[in-house]
């Protein structure tokens, strides 16, 4: 416990915003994808918070038929966790992204 707080004085959590609206324009040309498909068997959804943001995809079809697509393989690339389970027999694609980091603090 005493590393941690010392880990923390030394250093800054810095939010990655340029990572997060990278993101979630990512998140907003998948949608329109699913949207232009007509892709009723899936469902796409979003948390978001200042640190960071969570997707989740669950389809019947979709991730069976697009593991080359562009956009959800930079969205993938970019998580910094992802899971992949049936739900409902359905697969589920759950994406999260840390949008921040810790810098070392200047000494003044």
């Amino acid at each position: 416990m005493v590393e941690i707080q010392v880990y923390n004085k030394n250093n800054n959590k810095e939010v990655l915003k340029e990572k997060q609206e990278i993101i979630l324009t990512l998140y907003r040309d998948l949608c329109e994808e699913l949207e232009m498909l007509n892709e009723s068997t899936s469902h796409i959804a979003i948390e978001s918070s200042i640190c960071d943001v969570t997707i989740r995809l669950t389809s019947s079809t979709y991730l069976l038929i697009s593991e080359f697509d562009i956009i959800l393989n930079k969205l993938m690339s970019l998580s910094d966790m992802k899971t992949i389970e049936m739900v409902n027999g359905k697969i589920m694609l759950m994406m999260w992204f840390r949008c921040w980091e810790y810098r070392k603090r200047e000494v003044i």
